[in-house]
């Protein structure tokens, strides 16, 4: 139950797909939601507010984070930096049963926690829509000093840390 007494639930297209199913579009209640939006829009607002200024060309699926219908964030999935390591993290899993949570931007407006619950929302929306994903993955930078906190608070597991050079 939200804080304004609704329960969110999964967001369905307004048109039907063959036979007049409706797809799933995103997941959340209309004060706080994500949703799916278009590639473009999300690289865009990536570049322009993300602290890497960079998107990620292998993210396929671009959730915009709204309130009220007005866009607070982006998080974009898809394959990871190196595909084929994922079947060292899981054995067994093929190319298709895994995501990277590869960026995500919240606008700083947003109240305390917004972050966890964004992704705690879109994964939500994962397992509807992309049965076949059995597990995300993310990393948090380490030079913000919180160790992941964000995804812990989302049930994400913490797998330890790795010193790197930033470039």
């Amino acid at each position: 139950m939200e804080a304004n007494g609704k329960t969110p639930d999964y967001l369905w297209s307004v048109q039907g797909m063959l036979f007049g199913q409706p797809t799933v579009e995103g997941f959340g209640e209309p004060s706080f939601y994500v949703k799916e939006m278009n590639r473009d829009d999300a690289n865009r607002i990536i570049v322009d507010n993300h602290y890497s200024g960079k998107f990620y060309s292998a993210s396929y699926i671009h959730l915009g984070l709204y309130v009220d219908d007005y866009i607070y964030g982006v998080l974009q999935f898809g394959y990871a930096m190196n595909p084929q390591s994922m079947a060292g993290v899981v054995e067994g899993t093929k190319i298709d049963e895994y995501l990277e949570l590869n960026r995500m931007w919240v606008d700083d407006a947003m109240p305390r926690n917004s972050e966890s619950k964004a992704i705690s929302y879109a994964t939500k929306f994962i397992r509807r829509k992309y049965p076949k994903v059995g597990w995300i993955q993310s990393f948090a930078d380490e030079r913000c000093g919180r160790l992941g906190v964000v995804y812990q608070a989302s049930s994400f597991l913490y797998c330890g840390e790795h010193l790197s050079t930033f470039w």
